[in-house]
């Protein structure tokens, strides 16, 4: 009664380099980050702006998201009040 199991080949093809459609998920793939480029899809918009058409999202998530998408050079934040620094985001 002492039978062997063999092991069983990885099924899983190794990892192909990113498509440009997984980079984009990537970039954008969680709900609020969807849902903030939409809101900027019709034009630049301010914080408050964001936060209202964005109903329930927390300040420091919007500002998280934000900061992501400027990073990834997706969104363009320009100033428009140095005291307080303010911005104005744009796709």
């Amino acid at each position: 009664m002492g039978s062997t199991l063999s092991p069983v080949p990885d099924a899983t093809p190794a990892p192909a380099s990113p498509t440009p459609l997984a980079a984009a998920l990537d970039a954008v793939g969680d709900r609020w980050t969807l849902l903030l480029v939409e809101a900027l899809l019709d034009g630049p918009r301010r914080f408050g702006d964001l936060q209202e058409a964005l109903g329930g999202i927390a300040p420091n998530v919007l500002t998280q998201r934000l900061r992501r998408l400027e990073g990834e050079s997706l969104v363009l934040a320009q100033p428009y009040s140095e005291r307080p620094q303010r911005y104005v985001y744009e796709l």
